[in-house]
């Protein structure tokens, strides 16, 4: 097993992912201080399960996330991943293992095996007795090769077993160990709560044994005290049924007058509930009608609410009617308690007589048998007891008969007060009825004026809803053609970019059109004054070649001039056309046979310039024609196809595909009709941005007119 690759990112210094392959042969890093050479060691002692931030040479783990720098933003964590080959040394499946350690800045550390998250007990326990381990002789530093220069025997131990393998086996018995130490403490801790147990036991026996006893003692006294309390309940039973039968007999005589007495009162109770309900009646009849009157002042402030608060002033006034004719009701119903109730109390003045004259023959009895029956005393006590009774009652019916009286006179004054609240509500009842009628035709002018304003309304909707969608799709369509607009303007700029740099152009033609004013009577390159039609850019291109970027001048002059300002700035060579020396145009032959002229097709300011290049060069559909021409007319016209294909009078042919150089002069000659294309096509959306944008103001401005309608 060795290590084979290293993958570090975002430990210590390595801010940015640093793979370092560890190639057979390799068994240390040396370099100058400052390098990272001890950020690597710690690396894979950190992947291997260091947990002592200070062995690392930081105070806490979030030291060793990096920290960033001048011109680095800090990460977020902290990954290495150590890759080993498998010799058969780890009894894994595996012929490569894959360990990696991730650190996050909130304090979370994972561990990897081969991608799949795991323990690290899992890597300690796969990595044991293979000397690859944090504390290990695998990975050594300076520091570490001088404790090992200096350790005590004891120490080296330590490195000799890890290279021996049973530094593995230690640590297992050592483990092991620990887990019967934990068990035997475990078990006497078992013996000593079965021995606190076992003394408790005789104490909770004793205890159990006076708990039932106690039981036995509680049931025996509540049998006892049952039996005494059955005993005292059928004396008091045979008490209780003598006492209540006197008491049946003086409860009659006394429920009687009770039941007198409670008429009465529950018919005054009824009475003054009456009258309650009658007052109410009134003070929620005067406060509807403040409420009417405060409705039909604030029915003049509020226009806009007429309709609705005409309706509710009409349903109020059908309450008042029905309120008023439920008094007039109440009223008269009260009228005919009074009477009752005066009957009532002419009713009670003659029982009162009738007592009075039963009093009177008792004492005369009393007079009569008071000399002659002695035996009779107690039966004399009673009828006294019952003369001092019928005294008191006499008294309460005298009193009550006052009050009744006193009652009488009250509902006589209320009766006549609410005789002429009733009239004062007749009254008002006729104003509400006048001023219902009043608003009744304010309401119906309301009304008609709010269906006309409603229908109004209505189309208002319709026409701002109709706006609004048409506002939308002018919108919409705005920002389409501001969308597309971008998009050609954003295409021509780069394209104007690259034909203002020249680019696709030799080194000395750009530095020619760099220097703009020193050289005079450059008219451009022969790409810049062809005007190729789309169909034929290859053909044009492909017979043309490299002649595409010679520069056209007026005269030899300039051309001459032209070439010493090349050779003075070392930029490189150019070919300069000067148009003077050109032949006139004798234009090009008729087309036939399916033969069209380039010459015909091509147009340029300058026609020698096209007859020049161009005078002899004919445009046929496929190579087979090229051929069948050129073996009939012989040497002097050059054929080309579309797609690129070209025939020389001398019989070499050019073909098979596009070259570097192709490509090239094919380029120059689109990015002309591009640029055109592109300038033509910015300028009509630009148009159309400015018509749509002054259709959707006035649309905007329409809606926002129809809104505030």
């Amino acid at each position: 097993m060795r290590l084979e690759s290293i993958t570090v990112h975002g430990f210590k210094s390595f801010g940015e992912k640093t793979v370092v392959k560890i190639l057979p042969g390799i068994t240390g890093i040396v370099g100058p201080n400052g390098c990272g050479k001890s950020n690597i060691g710690e690396s894979v002692r950190w992947a291997l399960g260091e947990q002592s931030a200070k062995s690392l040479r930081g105070a806490k783990m979030e030291d060793l996330i990096f920290q960033g720098s001048a011109s680095r933003k800090p990460v977020g964590l902290a990954e290495v991943e150590l890759c080993f080959s498998n010799d058969g040394a780890l009894q894994v499946p595996w012929s490569e293992i894959a360990v990696a350690r991730r650190l996050y800045r909130t304090g979370e550390s994972e561990y990897y095996l081969n991608k799949t998250q795991s323990r690290l007990r899992d890597i300690l326990d796969l990595f044991a007795g293979t000397g690859a381990n944090p504390r290990a002789y695998s990975v050594m530093d300076q520091d570490k090769l001088n404790h090992v220069l200096t350790a005590k025997p004891h120490e080296r131990r330590v490195f000799i077993e890890e290279a021996a393998g049973i530094a593995r086996y230690k640590q297992q018995r050592n483990e092991t160990h620990g887990k019967l130490e934990q068990t035997r403490q475990n078990l006497v801790r078992v013996r000593d709560v079965m021995d606190e147990v076992k003394r408790q036991l005789s104490s909770l026996e004793r205890q159990a044994r006076k708990a039932q006893q106690y039981k036995t003692l509680q049931s025996e006294r509540r049998d006892l005290a049952l039996t005494l309390v059955a005993a005292d309940f059928a004396t008091l039973t045979s008490q209780a049924s003598e006492l209540a039968s006197e008491l049946a007999g003086l409860r009659e005589t006394e429920q009687a007058l009770r039941t007198r007495s409670a008429a009465l009162a529950a018919r005054e109770a009824r009475q003054r509930e009456i009258l309650q309900e009658s007052d109410h009646a009134l003070s929620d009849l005067r406060q509807r009608v403040q409420k009417v009157q405060g409705e039909l002042e604030r029915l003049l402030e509020r226009r806009e609410q007429m309709g609705v608060q005409i309706r509710e002033l009409g349903d109020e006034s059908i309450r008042l009617d029905e309120d008023i004719r439920v008094s007039t009701e109440r009223l008269d119903a009260i009228v005919s308690e009074r009477e009752q109730g005066r009957l009532a109390l002419i009713e009670a003045e003659r029982l009162a007589s009738e007592r009075a004259g039963v009093a009177r023959d008792l004492e005369a009895a009393v007079e009569r048998h008071r000399s002659g029956l002695g035996a009779d005393r107690d039966r004399l006590e009673a009828l006294r007891l019952e003369q001092v009774r019928v005294a008191a009652e006499r008294v309460d019916l005298m009193r009550q008969a006052g009050e009744l009286r006193e009652r009488q006179a009250q509902l006589a004054r209320r009766g006549e007060r609410l005789a002429g609240e009733a009239a004062e509500a007749e009254a008002e009842a006729a104003r509400l009825a006048s001023s219902r009628a009043l608003h009744a035709s304010v309401h119906d002018r309301a009304m008609a004026e709010l269906s006309s304003l409603s229908a109004e309304r209505e189309r208002l909707t319709a026409l701002l809803t109709e706006r609004q969608a048409s506002l939308t799709a002018a919108e919409a369509a705005l920002a389409e053609t501001r969308l597309a607009l971008a998009s050609r303007s954003s295409a021509f700029e780069a394209l104007d970019v690259l034909e203002t740099a020249r680019e696709g152009y030799g080194a000395g033609v750009r530095a020619v059109f760099e220097a703009g004013g020193r050289l005079g009577g450059i008219r451009g390159t022969v790409a810049d004054m062809l005007d190729v039609p789309s169909g034929l850019e290859r053909a044009v291109a492909a017979v043309l070649g490299e002649r595409l970027q010679w520069v056209v001048v007026d005269r030899f002059e300039h051309a001459r001039a032209a070439v010493e300002y090349l050779q003075a700035q070392r930029s490189g060579p150019a070919t300069f056309l000067p148009l003077e020396h050109l032949p006139a145009s004798g234009g090009p032959p008729p087309d036939d046979d399916g033969v069209r002229w380039a010459a015909r097709s091509v147009t340029a300011p300058s026609p020698g310039l096209i007859d020049y290049l161009l005078g002899q060069v004919a445009v046929v559909e496929h190579l087979d024609q090229a051929e069948v021409l050129w073996r009939r007319n012989g040497v002097g016209a050059t054929y080309v196809t579309p797609s690129g294909e070209v025939l020389s009078p001398a019989g070499r042919l050019r073909g098979g595909g596009d070259g570097d150089d192709g490509a090239v002069e094919h380029s120059l000659l689109a990015r002309k009709r591009q640029l055109r294309e592109l300038e033509d096509e910015v300028r009509w959306l630009t148009a159309q941005v400015d018509e749509r944008q002054s259709a959707a103001a006035a649309l905007a401005a329409e809606v926002g007119t129809l809104r505030a309608r």
